[in-house]
């Protein structure tokens, strides 16, 4: 291997953990939820508020772990709100997740130009002050693993200890409760499993999970706000939900390879292939995700409740 290639290889091994950070953090949290039948799919909205919240507070304060921490706790709020929408009122999960997206979409949009103005020239402001790389003594000096490793996002260590979390939980005594509840709800309330309680707790979970995916993206990796700055990330959570058969590790693994493909798409284009239309390669993460979902999506069952709404018969 020569010289030109393995700094190329350690560096997109590097940014894919990177970017696999945030979508990570609301995969997780949605593989959770879902396996308690509850299909949420206002993760986009959740993390466009959020983003657009971390922004603005730290933009104000100057501190991106106050605008991180408002903006995590603000996806709470969101979440309850869907929580509120499809258990109290009786909305569908999918009518409601998917109106708390669009709400977001269109809140963000006009909160973002009365905070800025109308007329975003020449371009939208930068965060000063952001949550950046940090490198661990000695380890970080360590040839390719410690620039891949040990010379990360502050987020991004917190990868392998989400996933033992969640991997601990799935296989613990609460994780077969919460498979109970996804499966058959009424049986797990006639063994005293309080299905209510579980799946409120679980929204918090990954209210705040989400909230923290989209606040990375404005307070730590893009350093601005943006219309859209998401791009479909949410969804594509839920995606690797799918591919990783609602198991943790291949959940972790299936985010990994999206990451993977995502850092290739940016380094395609700073080497400079400009026979290569830029659109092919903004399309590379997205086209592969379907590729995957086509060929690998249908091995998978979800579980028996999902996407329906449980009510106790008294």
């Amino acid at each position: 291997m020569s010289k030109m290639e393995i700094p190329f290889l350690v560096y997109l091994f590097k940014d894919a953990i990177w970017l696999m950070t945030p979508l990570f953090f609301a995969a997780i949290s949605e593989m959770l939820v879902e396996k308690s039948g509850v299909l949420n799919l206002s993760l986009e909205g959740i993390m466009l508020i959020s983003a657009f919240t971390a922004f603005a507070i730290t933009l104000q304060f100057q501190n991106p772990y106050l605008g991180f921490l408002i903006g995590s706790l603000s996806g709470i709020l969101i979440n309850i709100f869907f929580y509120v929408l499809f258990q109290l009122i009786g909305i569908s999960q999918t009518l409601a997740g998917l109106s708390l997206t669009i709400f977001a979409s269109g809140l963000t949009f006009f909160l973002f130009r009365m905070m800025i103005g109308y007329a975003i020239s020449p371009t939208p402001p930068l965060l000063k002050n952001t949550i950046g790389e940090l490198a661990i003594p000695y380890l970080s000096d360590l040839p390719f693993i410690g620039i891949i490793f040990f010379r990360q996002n502050l987020f991004a260590y917190l990868l392998i200890p989400l996933l033992f979390f969640f991997y601990i939980i799935d296989n613990s005594q609460i994780g077969l409760k919460i498979k109970t509840i996804g499966e058959e709800p009424a049986m797990a309330d006639s063994l005293g499993i309080d299905v209510y309680k579980y799946r409120l707790i679980l929204i918090i979970i990954q209210g705040f999970l989400c909230g923290a995916a989209g606040s990375i993206l404005t307070t730590s990796i893009y350093n601005t706000f943006l219309d859209n700055i998401t791009a479909g990330l949410g969804f594509i959570a839920i995606t690797m939900v799918i591919l990783g058969g609602w198991n943790p590790i291949k959940t972790f693994i299936s985010c990994f390879l999206f990451g993977f493909i995502y850092a290739l798409q940016f380094r395609i284009q700073m080497l400079g292939f400009t026979w290569l239309p830029y659109q092919f390669t903004l399309s590379l993460p997205y086209v592969a995700t379907i590729i995957f979902l086509v060929l690998f999506g249908r091995r998978y069952k979800p579980p028996s409740s999902l996407g329906k709404t449980y009510k106790r018969i008294k």
